[in-house]
């Protein structure tokens, strides 16, 4: 069984996000969004993709369903707040051009 994760950015007044479902830990995903996602532009385009069922270095290497499986309704959620993307074990936020983790419904702390 995969560890899920949620990846989110926050918008002006909103969220966006979608959802990993494999690696979602530190020290996978946590990574990959540190060390490659780490401007606007790079953050946009991951979110583009849709939910995820792993997150690589690059875009063409992500699995992400609706593009790499044709399923139906994968694309990113804008949200009033975190909580209504739901529960995972890890959620990410890139906000003010920084990512935050938060494991286990933790605070939020600098990734």
């Amino acid at each position: 069984m995969g560890t899920n994760a949620i990846i989110i950015k926050k918008l002006e007044d909103k969220y966006k996000g979608i959802s990993v479902n494999f690696d979602g830990y530190l020290e996978h995903t946590g990574l990959m969004l540190s060390n490659n996602y780490d401007s606007e532009e790079a953050v946009e385009e991951l979110l583009e993709l849709g939910n995820l069922s792993g997150i690589e270095r690059n875009i063409e290497n992500c699995a992400a369903y609706g593009r790499d499986y044709g399923e139906k309704n994968q694309f990113a959620r804008i949200k009033n707040r975190i909580k209504d993307f739901g529960s995972a074990p890890y959620i990410y936020l890139w906000k003010d051009e920084t990512w935050f983790v938060s494991i286990r419904s933790s605070e939020f702390v600098e990734l």
